[in-house]
């Protein structure tokens, strides 16, 4: 596809504007704002429509966001693109425009094709959907978990999840500063009585030993005083 051609009596937003309508079917393209186009596409088209951007300049992708519009049974993912700087001291006209690329999907089952092959920078943005809000990204290379811990039955970024149900299940069985210390004491306790009894037990072994060796030792006095006393008779 032939580069956007600058209409500086329109802007650039409007020349772009102009530019994808003739290129894409079903498209709609908002430059309502100032230097933010905002783009609806279908889902069949993005990954066009997000070509077309970066070979027209775009080629920068900041972040991959979604939206769960749970009442319309829909997830709307957002790329949001931009230009890189030419000139480290000033923007050009191209450089100000941040676009927003919009599209819905299916909220039950989610499933989406990577851009990976486009913008290989958001392997880790779909990586985090994928865990957050539990959308399939096909082609993905690696959907393994980037920031949870443990398995979620429902996504904890869907609106259908109760963060105060699941902070009651999961933390209230852990106990508090009070609760921790006094069992910690109980435990300490516990120990102390064990180690007394422990020792107590090894003193009276060696009472009883010395008991002993001393009686065995008064025995063999007395015995050999007595045959002493046989041989001398």
């Amino acid at each position: 596809m032939a580069a956007i051609v600058f209409d500086r009596g329109k802007g650039m937003s409007h020349s772009l504007k102009k530019e994808l309508v003739s290129v894409f079917d079903k498209i709609d393209v908002d430059v309502s704002e100032k230097n933010r186009i905002v783009i609806q596409s279908r889902k069949e088209a993005v990954l066009a429509v997000l070509s077309f951007l970066k070979n027209n300049g775009y080629s920068h992708l900041g972040i991959i966001s979604c939206v769960d519009w749970i009442q319309e049974k829909a997830f709307e993912l957002v790329y949001i693109l931009s230009a890189y700087m030419k000139d480290n001291k000033t923007y050009t006209e191209n450089e100000k425009i941040n676009i927003l690329v919009k599209t819905r999907i299916p909220r039950e089952k989610p499933v989406f094709l990577s851009v990976i092959p486009i913008f290989e920078n958001a392997e880790p943005y779909e990586r985090e959907i994928h865990e957050l809000f539990g959308i399939h990204f096909e082609g993905h290379p690696r959907l393994i978990p980037l920031f949870l811990e443990r398995k979620y039955k429902i996504p904890p970024f869907r609106k259908d999840f109760d963060t105060r149900k699941y902070v009651k299940k999961t933390f209230e069985s852990i106990p508090g500063i009070e609760e921790h210390k006094s069992t910690r004491a109980q435990e300490h306790k516990s120990i102390r009585a064990q180690e007394h009894k422990s020792t107590r037990a090894q003193e009276h072994k060696s009472t009883r030993a010395q008991e002993h060796k001393s009686t065995r030792a008064q025995e063999h006095k007395s015995t050999r005083a007595q045959e002493h006393k046989s041989t001398r008779a």
